[in-house]
């Protein structure tokens, strides 16, 4: 089984002078809130480091993308990236030797839209069906800035 440090805003979470550790449903959760937070390197987002695995994290905020198409193209460009990322993850998790049985995702769910607010963004709602749970649960909603 593995276990992962316990993230909130960014940062390490410390209880009583050491740090929190996560594992089964909350690892997962934790683990796909990351990779949905970190930006995947493409041409105009090089970063100077060397990354373990540059394919990692996704490219939803790239703008360059999202230049001179409608509204509806706009969606369906995030539905078509963000579909192949959460793909891409499901592969990387599955070819983990030490994935425990809790922490398997049976099925992932996501619907993309405009935010009501502010036209310029895009709003995207996750939910995971995991190993041992009868329903789904929501991982977030997260917004992108789409010009």
């Amino acid at each position: 089984m593995a276990r992962g440090l316990q993230m909130q805003n960014g940062d390490w979470l410390v209880q009583d002078r050491a740090l929190v550790l996560v594992e089964k449903h909350d690892k997962v959760r934790r683990d796909l809130n990351k990779f949905l937070l970190t930006e995947q390197e493409y041409d105009t987002n090089l970063t100077s480091f060397s990354r373990y695995n540059p394919s990692y994290g996704v490219q939803l905020n790239n703008i360059i993308m999202y230049k001179g198409l409608s509204t509806t193209m706009i969606i369906d460009q995030m539905n078509k990236n963000l579909s192949a990322s959460l793909k891409w993850y499901l592969n990387l998790q599955e070819s983990r030797s030490n994935l425990s049985y809790e922490e398997i995702i049976l099925d992932m769910q996501f619907f993309v839209y405009v935010d009501p607010d502010i036209a310029t963004k895009l709003r995207f709602s996750i939910e995971l069906l995991l190993q041992g749970n009868k329903t789904y649960s929501t991982l977030g909603v997260y917004s992108q800035e789409v010009s």
